[in-house]
């Protein structure tokens, strides 16, 4: 009887055992999705704040494309050295340099 008592209770333990287990599993398997779909969402916030952003500076552009393009190195150089922010100075230089304008 003693053996019969306790191959069950070791067969409930293991029960037990495995639906925690998988329950964990599925927990965080739920928890991944939910991130991963968070992240998805917080991007697609910023690549619309961003296009926003970019087409009111299109609007306000002082030059074409074209305008742009019949500029020389000089006139654009000109152009960007009232710029406050040193980083910023740096990378449209850059641009500019390697003929990226």
């Amino acid at each position: 009887m003693e053996g019969v008592s306790l191959s069950k209770a070791i067969e409930f333990g293991v029960q037990a055992g495995i639906k925690e287990a998988l329950d964990r599993i599925h927990k965080a398997n739920n928890e991944a999705v939910k991130a991963r779909s968070d992240k998805r969402f917080r991007n697609t916030n910023l690549v619309l704040r961003n296009y926003n952003d970019f087409i009111e500076h299109c609007r306000n552009a002082v030059f074409t494309s074209s305008q742009i393009e019949e500029l020389d190195i000089n006139d654009l150089l000109d152009e960007v050295k009232d710029i406050d922010d040193p980083e910023l100075y740096v990378n449209l230089l850059k641009i500019i340099l390697d003929g990226g304008i």
